[in-house]
């Protein structure tokens, strides 16, 4: 049985705010932990230096790297490659015709979809955040809520889904929306399916053919991270929040939530500046409805950096962390009592501590990238047995 001695961890060319190349360099500071030879290879001249080092695998996030007409470099050099991918797959369908492909995804319900369209070479890989976080010496806290997210109109959006989709097909999105915020379970690319079988099942003029499901699909994302971000500041209104985002954003944000806020507006920030503002936090919010079975870096990152991590629940939330002691979930169509709760957290700061604690210990004991290193090595000859 071949194992893997060898691993090339590949630099993306582009990535906003940095965060690509952050998770590279951890997860290649990760695997140089690990009994094996490991190199980080940066974007120029790559294809020639891997040559000359000859991995048993190469590892790249969201996608793989290509030569100038268009091929997969482990195509080229007939080398197995896991791509990671911290956005959902449908982004990246062409990784599917690679014999030497293997993908990553932060959501179990992924892995399946791609098991769905025959391609069997998956892992489940949720995100994660280095070691070295836990060593660092708590900061001050100065702020009392913390959120960073992009400012996405998801109204104007499902205004004009009807100049865009057939009828049936917007019904469908419609639906899709709602069911994804009521149910932690459920994807939204899930539900979207269980909405168009429904309509199929009760009529035969639908055509199938008519629905461009990469779009689709991409607007019924977009629109649930930018409802899910706009419900949870919405219900936040009067309490002192701190939000990063760019310049153009604020505005937009301003305008979205209309009476006055508490609200301070900060520039955007590289991915690792923002470990010292949420050190600097008593809580770190986030939404992220479109990952249902899996974990989102905020909020890994916001428990390592001592904060007290208030989050949309989900499956896989509710099956690995203790809500109320180790992290506090909300219901995204039960938001009244939020603000409330959310009070109260800052009233308590032995509370609020103890939960943040508890929650650190949780991550540094399952959700680092060693963790995750370990995860690729231990799956590799399953990923690729021959």
């Amino acid at each position: 049985m071949h194992t893997c001695q060898k691993i090339a961890v590949l630099m993306p060319e582009n990535s906003q705010y940095g965060v690509l190349h952050h998770f590279s360099e951890k997860l290649f500071e990760a695997f140089s932990r690990k009994e094996i030879s490991a190199r980080l290879f940066q974007a120029e001249d790559m294809q020639r230096q891997l040559t000359a080092f000859e991995p048993d695998l190469t590892v790249s996030f969201n996608g793989a790297p290509q030569d100038a007409e268009g091929n997969f470099l482990c195509d080229r050099m007939q080398k197995p490659h896991l791509s990671i991918l911290v956005d959902a797959p449908y982004h990246y369908y062409d990784l599917l015709k690679s014999p030497y492909m293997a993908i990553a995804c932060v959501d179990q319900f992924f892995c399946e979809l791609l098991n769905s369209l025959r391609f069997s070479s998956t892992l489940f890989l949720p995100h994660a955040v280095e070691p070295e976080i836990f060593a660092e010496k708590p900061l001050h806290k100065t702020i009392d809520i913390l959120m960073l997210a992009t400012f996405i109109d998801y109204k104007k959006r499902m205004k004009d889904w009807k100049n865009h989709f057939p009828s049936f097909v917007v019904k469908s999105m419609q639906n899709a929306v709602e069911m994804t915020f009521a149910d932690p379970y459920i994807s939204y690319i899930e539900a979207f399916h269980v909405e168009m079988n429904a309509k199929i099942k009760h009529s035969r003029t639908h055509n199938l053919r008519e629905i461009p499901f990469f779009a689709v699909f991409r607007e019924i994302e977009l629109c649930i991270k930018g409802k899910g971000r706009l419900d949870l500041l919405e219900a936040l209104q009067d309490h002192a929040v701190h939000l990063y985002c760019a310049l153009e954003d604020a505005a937009y944000w301003k305008k979205a939530l209309k009476k006055k806020t508490r609200f301070t507006f900060h520039p955007p920030i590289p991915y690792a500046a923002s470990y010292d503002v949420m050190r600097a936090s008593k809580i770190v919010l986030n939404s992220s409805p479109h990952i249902k079975r899996g974990g989102q870096e905020r909020i890994f990152a916001g428990l390592a950096c001592d904060a007290c991590v208030v989050t949309a629940e989900n499956a896989y939330l509710l099956e690995n962390f203790i809500d109320q002691e180790e992290l506090f979930l909300y219901k995204p169509t039960e938001l009244d009592s939020l603000s409330q709760n959310v009070h109260a957290l800052l009233q308590d700061d032995q509370r609020r501590h103890d939960m943040a604690q508890k929650g650190k210990r949780k991550v540094l004991s399952k959700h680092t990238w060693d963790h995750r290193a370990q995860t690729i090595l231990e799956s590799f000859t399953t990923l690729f047995p021959t």
